[in-house]
């Protein structure tokens, strides 16, 4: 959540009015958790 605040907190206000094509640009462009490898804890 810290990483998309602001872009979360758009969406939530107006993201609902978003067409597809504003929709999946919004969810590319959000930042990435780093994946975790099987051996972390």
């Amino acid at each position: 959540m810290r990483l998309n605040c602001a872009a979360l907190l758009d969406f939530w206000t107006h993201g609902a009015s978003w067409n597809r094509r504003e929709a999946a640009t919004f969810l590319d462009g959000q930042h990435k958790l780093p994946r975790r490898r099987p051996n972390d804890e």
